[in-house]
């Protein structure tokens, strides 16, 4: 099985942060390989050695121009990954030490992530709407800054709800996609 590590930077800014870490990622395991799925014309160099033009099934072009993080867009990009085995960092993750262990999990298990630490609901809407306020206080967020999953078909089924669930339920309040994936 393939595996390797995915990144994704909407414009110049999250580029060059997810090159730093890229850089942390290969120090820590020079074997690494790491895809870059991005809106900037740009070719594999040091840090990517693939990089891929983005693709957006979103068709709300307003809603695109306000999502200044591109949150949301990063979940429909993860069925793209061109590997077997993926673990997803955020533009500003640093890596201190090998992560090859997350590999390994991914072996016997679809979907890796950790909680965000945070047991509050951050967000208004979270505790006054649908279907999100009939979630226990004690099901806190997960951090999806870190994500490593096998591409299953339990997995794809995941990311294509998970990105439903944003599309209907989260969109209209944050771009973040965290509230989405509980």
């Amino acid at each position: 099985m393939t595996q390797g590590f995915l990144y994704t930077a909407f414009g110049a800014k999250y580029v060059d942060e997810a090159r730093v870490s890229a850089r942390s990622v290969k120090r820590a395991d020079a074997t690494a390989k790491i895809c870059l799925v991005t809106d900037q014309a740009m070719e594999p160099d040091a840090e990517f050695d693939i990089v891929m033009p983005i693709t957006s099934a979103s068709t709300t072009e307003t809603y695109a121009a306000l999502d200044s993080g591109a949150y949301y867009r990063k979940i429909e990009q993860f069925a793209r990954s061109p590997f077997d085995l993926t673990v997803y960092l955020d533009s500003d993750t640093y890596v201190p030490h090998s992560l090859a262990g997350l590999f390994d999990l991914l072996e016997r298990y679809d979907m890796l992530v950790t909680p965000d630490g945070n047991a509050e609901v951050n967000y208004a809407f979270e505790q006054k709407n649908e279907p999100f306020n009939i979630i226990p206080p004690a099901f806190g967020a997960f951090n999806t800054g870190v994500f490593a999953f096998r591409k299953s078909p339990a997995t794809l089924e995941f990311l294509r709800l998970w990105q439903l669930n944003h599309e209907t339920h989260v969109r209209q309040h944050t771009t973040n996609d965290q509230p989405a994936f509980r």
